[in-house]
């Protein structure tokens, strides 16, 4: 690249010892070297990226993946076991374990998700259920966006899961409760209206 990354340094006390042939094979050395050198630094400077990549994905709270370009999974955090009840090398082991634990009633949402958005660079997050390996059933909030290099090569779906059971019991709780309001107001036997003291406007009132 032009970049001086080092000095071939070859001497003789001797006064015209060296020949062309000699310059010419140190030269040829030296560019060895320096491809070799190169090689060394670009093979460390990955290590250093993939410690980086490992050190923030292992520790994240959520659930992260990585696709390959194939769609093989190549990465799994440590917290897929903790919301699926399944290890990270089982994921990699079955690549099809993924598509076994997703909800029956939610699989045509999950498997659409995939197929739809492909190598584009963001996709629409999705919510559905999947059966943890004890047979509870858990609520993920998926969103994920394509992965590309510095040449804009596609490399694969880089993926985030979180558990959103706790939330999804809530609403549903709420929903219920309203439900159960509602009934009860509607089907009273005397009149029940409902005053928003703040704005002091009613809010509501059964028939």
């Amino acid at each position: 690249r032009g970049e001086v990354i080092g000095v071939l340094d070859v001497q003789s006390d001797q006064v015209g010892f060296f020949t062309a042939v000699d310059a010419s094979y140190m030269v040829t050395l030296a560019a060895q070297i320096a491809t070799s050198v190169e090689n060394a630094q670009f093979f460390i400077q990955q290590r250093e990226d993939e410690l980086r990549f490992r050190t923030v994905s292992d520790f994240a709270f959520a659930w992260e993946t990585w696709l390959s370009e194939e769609g093989k999974l190549i990465y799994v955090s440590p917290a897929s076991e903790r919301i699926s009840g399944y290890t990270r090398e089982e994921f990699i082991e079955n690549q099809k374990l993924m598509d076994e634990i997703v909800h029956p009633d939610d699989f045509q949402v999950y498997n659409d998700h995939w197929h739809v958005h492909g190598t584009e660079s963001a996709a629409d997050p999705i919510e559905y259920r999947i059966i943890r390996k004890d047979g509870t059933e858990v609520w993920i909030s998926h969103v994920c966006q394509a992965v590309h290099d510095d040449e804009g090569t596609f490399r694969g779906r880089r993926g985030s899961n979180r558990d959103i059971t706790a939330e999804k019991l809530a609403a549903l709780e709420i929903a219920e409760r309203e439900q159960r309001f509602r009934t009860l107001v509607d089907y009273a036997p005397d009149s029940i209206l409902v005053l928003n003291y703040e704005t002091g406007k009613w809010m509501d009132a059964n028939a």
